[in-house]
């Protein structure tokens, strides 16, 4: 799981490399892990766009156009803006999840099978 959103010009190789997975792979991550991969993608589509770099700009435009699509499909929407504390508080949806698994002494969710 990502936990901190690498610099686009520090780390451009890491970016290009998350972010050009198939979307079968992203449709098998984690929800607080697409959030943290949209915010990458946003700023890395901000930066080419400001830099006029067409070809990189529309890249990122159509990997957030999958991770949003994804998100609208899990969550029934998705963030217009993934701050810091918005970040934080999905990390802690997850953990207090984790926990109550825990507590009831499973280790994943179970799967409802309907026949």
């Amino acid at each position: 799981m990502i936990y901190e959103i690498p610099m686009i010009r520090e780390n451009e190789h890491l970016i290009f490399e998350l972010m050009s997975r198939s979307t079968e792979d992203l449709l098998n991550e984690k929800t607080l892990t697409l959030y943290y991969l949209l915010r990458a993608a946003r700023k890395a589509k901000d930066i080419f766009f400001r830099e006029k770099d067409q070809e990189r700009f529309t890249f990122f435009t159509k990997k957030n156009f999958i991770i949003e699509n994804i998100l609208l499909e899990r969550e029934g929407c998705f963030p217009l803006s993934v701050s810091d504390a918005f970040l934080r508080k999905k990390q802690e949806e997850v953990q207090k999840f984790e926990n109550n698994l825990v507590f009831k002494n499973r280790q994943k969710m179970s799967v409802l099978k309907i026949q």
